[in-house]
């Protein structure tokens, strides 16, 4: 089967000294590099050779790569990957690709909360489990250096205090959830995002409910999805719900967590058939500031 995929040519742009720009019918030897991916999706076993044949290509030093598309051709790839899985589900999500101003682009999938959680709550819903089985699977069938960072955002109603904590807890439930489905702690991160990026102005409840979202980030570099979420621009008036006096602007520079490798605790804090994955902090993230 994977020789039947290696067979589809891949090509890449290349100009060989003396012989101009034109695409090279890469040979099936060479594109025979899969076998040993261990890659069971097919658009992911494709990225891994395009990856791995330009790799190849240009440590030769027979040709000089014009233009590699590879992560572009990556990044389309999880793109359709999550709409193919997600497609018939009742929480179909939005899906983006952002440039990032660090590395490859970023796919950027977001879901409403209450496709996940009830308001205030932590604990996810019973419908959320086939979203969380689909967000494993992406993970998955992805190349193995994929990062995943996830954004659980609240909107501006009560303190930074407790919206932080909700953040928190949101996540450690979630990579606790894809810990236990087999994803790989180290492509796992997220950001105590709380109440710092709406999307929308939080003095309605239409505007709040949009700024309750689960975001996941997706690339082959954890420092482009942390350059992606510290470059974002906010306006400041976005900021508040508009509830008594105005209130400060959060504090910019927001704690950046991994889990820590291992089994996935049951909640000591929480009901007892919620998974966590115990979270360390491993650096800190200035944000932009808030734009007038």
């Amino acid at each position: 089967k994977r020789l039947l995929i290696a067979r589809s040519l891949v090509r890449v742009q290349l100009r060989e000294p003396g012989h101009g720009t034109g695409d090279v019918c890469l040979p099936l030897a060479l594109a025979g590099m899969i076998t040993d991916a261990g890659l069971r999706d097919r658009s992911a076993v494709m990225t891994h050779t395009r990856r791995s044949v330009v790799i190849g290509l240009a440590l030769s030093g027979c040709v000089a790569p014009v233009a590699m598309q590879t992560t572009d051709l990556e990044s389309n790839d999880r793109a359709n990957r999550f709409g193919r899985l997600a497609y018939g589900t009742g929480a179909v999500p939005r899906v983006t690709q952002v440039i990032s101003p660090v590395g490859p682009p970023v796919v950027v999938v977001t879901f409403d909360e209450d496709a996940f959680f009830s308001s205030g709550s932590a604990r996810p819903r019973g419908e959320a489990q086939q979203l969380l089985d689909i967000v494993a699977e992406n993970m998955r069938r992805d190349v193995p250096d994929a990062q995943l960072t996830l954004l659980g955002h609240t909107d501006a109603v009560g303190t930074d205090a407790l919206n932080d904590q909700l953040s928190l807890r949101r996540a450690q439930a979630v990579l606790g959830a894809l810990v236990a489905r087999q994803v790989n702690a180290g492509q796992l991160s997220t950001v105590a995002i709380g109440r710092r990026q709406p999307i929308a102005p939080n003095l309605t409840a239409e505007g709040r409910a949009r700024n309750r979202r689960v975001e996941f980030l997706i690339s082959s570099s954890f420092e482009a999805n942390l350059a992606v979420i510290a470059n974002r621009a906010v306006p400041i008036s976005w900021l508040s719900a508009g509830q008594g006096p105005a209130r400060p602007a959060p504090v910019r520079n927001v704690s950046v967590l991994r889990p820590v490798a291992g089994p996935v605790a049951k909640s000591l804090s929480g009901p007892a058939d919620i998974s966590e994955a115990p979270l360390l902090e491993t650096q800190k993230l200035p944000l932009n500031a808030p734009t007038p």
